[in-house]
């Protein structure tokens, strides 16, 4: 189950974004 009802697209899209943002910082 998804918490607070959020769709799998949605969370796909959310840990992307995780992802991407973690790859940008400085090493």
């Amino acid at each position: 189950p998804n918490p607070g009802g959020v769709g799998p697209l949605t969370r796909a899209f959310l840990l992307t974004n995780v992802v991407e943002l973690e790859e940008s910082k400085p090493a």
